[in-house]
């Protein structure tokens, strides 16, 4: 159940003697550090106890609140009850906003919001394929049963701008029930039956374009991403007292106009506007799109730019009732990703090798998931790479040319090619099993033919591959393991060790400690810059395979405001493996009465699985 942080502030505020004990606050990458006039009458006990409290520290003459993750949220809290001065960190430096960085942090926008999400999109798509069997099976459309599971399988997709209100808010820092209230409008029937109507609609003389929202992606990040910078400047201009009951009211009715009249309708056309780009495309060289999209799909999930085609991809299966482009190019590098890998199972005299491939093969080929195959196998081994893509793309010809589409979002794999089934009995199956075929064929094919350097027994290992000059290799998965290894240099220690309890507790999560030997931390692996601190002591990173990874330089460094800190990256910045990051002087922290040692923990645990430290690495899983 999500934090609400604004009961947070007010009891926190309460039990550390009200505002007026508050000289000031500031916050960290995990703690809201307060100044008080009178320490002695707080009580620690009474401050943990309050909601979102993790734990308390006396140090350096602040009382020191331990949040977490969501201490921004919480800090915001606090000031916005009014009488008491907040003391930002300074900002970072700003960097000039090339065409390069726009585009990726547009890019960091959708994949952020979209992400969590996709197992609910992925599960109704799965619903909606077992529906496809179920009605060659003989069951009519009108059974009720069939029809309850059909609105089950449609429901993830009717309500996605609701579900991206909920996630978009929490990348874009902003009120998470405000903008589902925002976006639920442009869902609700009455919306919906006055723009059906047949007169012009306007709302305070401005017109309304009629447009359906229901499934769209573009329109809700819209909406959201505008909501965030309202709702800050709502909150600078209303008084403390008045912020509980006017500023929802006055984000709500500053949003209403802007989103019905502009920013929903331009996400609309926007949207709309990719379908049209991507089948006028299909209309004029489907064989040539195919082809291209299908080879360079390992690079383009590399990069991340997979997400960047959601939108359309929804937006097609909405209005057309299927993918003409995505998925089926997916179903071509899927096949070719896992069979590389499976001929590397089989020819392959490594042992270890033997066992990534299969495991990879196998999850490749059946689920759809490439990760493994991609980062363990093909790209190590760069000839079955090739001979992947080279195979993908003659598949991705042949389904071009045979008009090949998907009517249900899944992941194309073998347990999942019945999406590929038209409803209406044409051949469009039987050319998706041809073309699976034919990239299965090529791929085990060429892969023997090209070879590769195979490595000796015990050569190939989690440590031996892609090692930079510091000792560092990319975190990849491997079978159902993920490996991270330290972005730093240095000896690594056990995370009780560190001198700060907020660490050692593990309350914030499980990983290491690095004394660091040289003032470099570089990405551990391909993924993205989630957040890099204004005081630059300290780094949020997500990983291509989800793990969000914390690296905070020395203990109390915040109070160094940045003079010991390099950064070469920005918030929202694709990284990848052994890229430089940041730098720091290791002598300037200890002359300044700093620690050096550098915690890196995993922040998400309950998601990508259990944390464990072997040999100096973080396992996940396995």
């Amino acid at each position: 159940m999500a934090t609400d942080y604004a009961r947070t502030a007010r009891e926190l505020v309460d039990r550390l003697g009200g505002a007026g004990n508050v000289k000031s606050v500031t916050h960290c990458m995990t703690r809201l550090r307060f100044v008080l006039n009178d320490e002695s009458g707080v009580d620690d006990k009474a401050v943990e106890a309050v909601p979102g409290v993790m734990g308390t520290i006396r140090q350096g003459g602040q009382y020191q609140v331990i949040i977490g993750n969501e201490v921004q949220a919480a800090y915001r809290a606090v000031l916005g009850l009014g009488g008491i001065s907040g003391d930002e960190a300074p900002a970072a430096p700003k960097q000039r906003l090339t065409v390069k960085r726009a585009f990726n942090n547009v890019l960091d926008a959708i994949a952020g919001s979209m992400a969590p999400i996709l197992p609910a999109i992925i599960g109704c798509g799965m619903i909606q394929l077992l529906l496809i069997i179920v009605r060659m099976l003989g069951v009519p459309e009108t059974d009720s049963t069939y029809m309850f599971l059909a609105t089950l399988g449609d429901a993830g997709f009717y309500f996605i701008p609701l579900m991206l209100a909920y996630t978009a808010s929490k990348k874009f820092e902003c009120s998470t029930v405000l903008s589902m209230v925002v976006v639920a409008v442009l869902l609700h029937p009455n919306f919906a039956a006055q723009l059906g109507a047949e007169e012009p609609q306007s709302f305070l003389g401005l017109p309304v374009i009629s447009a359906t929202y229901s499934s769209s992606v573009i329109p809700a990040l819209l909406v959201t991403w505008v909501l965030s910078y309202v709702e800050r400047g709502v909150d600078r201009i209303t008084p403390g007292w008045t912020k509980t009951v006017f500023k929802p009211m006055l984000v709500l009715l500053i949003m209403m106009p802007l989103a019905i009249v502009a920013l929903a309708p331009l996400g609309a056309i926007v949207g709309d506007g990719l379908s049209v780009a991507i089948g006028w495309l299909n209309e004029r060289a489907s064989w040539l799109t195919m082809l291209l999209v299908a080879g360079l799909m390992p690079f383009i999930v590399m990069t991340g730019m997979h997400y960047a085609f959601l939108p359309s991809t929804l937006g097609n299966l909405a209005t057309l009732g299927f993918d003409n482009l995505f998925l089926p190019a997916m179903l071509c590098s899927n096949l070719a990703q896992g069979t590389a890998s499976l001929a590397v199972a089989i020819r392959s005299k490594n042992r270890q090798l033997k066992s990534v491939a299969g495991a990879s093969a196998a999850t490749a080929m059946v689920a759809g998931i490439t990760e493994p195959a991609l980062y363990g196998v093909t790209l190590r081994l760069r000839r079955p790479l090739i001979a992947a893509c080279v195979s993908s793309a003659v598949a991705g010809l042949f389904i071009g040319l045979m008009h090949v589409v998907s009517y249900s979002f899944a992941v194309p794999g073998l347990v999942s090619i019945v999406q590929f089934v038209d409803p209406a009995g044409s051949m469009n199956f039987v050319w998706a099993l041809v073309g699976g075929a034919i990239s299965i064929v090529c791929t085990f094919v060429l892969t023997l033919v090209l070879g590769w350097d195979d490595p000796t027994e015990g050569e190939y290992d989690e440590t031996s591959e892609d090692v930079d000059a510091h000792g560092l290799n990319a975190a990849a998965p491997t079978g159902d393991r993920i490996v991270v290894t330290s972005p730093v240099a240095g000896a690594v220690v056990d995370l009780s060790e560190v001198p700060d309890k907020t660490f050692s507790s593990g309350m914030l999560g499980h990983g290491f400690a690095v004394e660091p030997s040289e003032g470099r931390v570089v990405a551990p692996f391909d993924g993205v810059v989630e957040t890099v601190f204004p005081t630059l002591h300290a780094l949020g990173l997500r990983s291509d395979s989800g793990v969000s990874l914390l690296v905070h330089v020395g203990l109390e460094t915040v109070s160094l405001e940045g003079r010991p800190f390099t950064a070469h990256v920005q918030s929202g910045e694709a990284v990848k493996a052994g890229q430089l990051l940041l730098e720091f002087d290791i002598d300037a922290i200890r002359a300044a009465g700093c620690k050096t040692v550098t915690p890196v923990i995993v922040c998400n645990e309950d998601e990508v699985g259990p944390v464990a430290v072997v040999d100096g690495q973080i396992v996940i899983g396995g």
